[in-house]
């Protein structure tokens, strides 16, 4: 993936609709500007890898990882941190997987793949 974000990120609950679901996601600020993490978390297709285990910082967590295209329309700021949703189209990913990032912190690596589109 070029030009990509790398963070470790503390993920919400699982939310699930008909088509798609979403893990909300917080993360700190330190070495992410504002203008970067808006222009990859707003209203843009992501490519993510997120992986939980993988590394030393997170001992005796079975590993598990992730990897595809998201979803991410908005981006919420605070003074420490920041906020945003990820979501994915059920069709493609196993909700096992999905939800095994419910409530746990991990390592994204996202891209932007491109703007939103009204078919997205």
């Amino acid at each position: 993936m070029q030009n990509q974000i790398k963070r470790f990120v503390k993920f919400g609950t699982l939310s699930v609709g008909e088509e798609e679901a979403t893990l909300s996601m917080k993360f700190d600020r330190d070495g992410l500007d504002l203008q970067r993490a808006a222009a990859t978390f707003c209203g843009t297709v992501l490519q993510v890898r997120i992986r939980r285990g993988f590394d030393e910082e997170l001992p005796g967590v079975e590993p598990i990882m992730l990897k595809g295209r998201a979803i991410s329309e908005k981006l919420g700021v605070t003074k420490i941190g920041y906020a945003a949703r990820l979501e994915f189209a059920l069709g493609n990913y196993d909700l096992a997987t999905l939800a095994a990032f419910s409530k746990a912190e991990a390592r994204l690596e996202c891209a932007v793949e491109r703007g939103m589109t009204e078919d997205d």
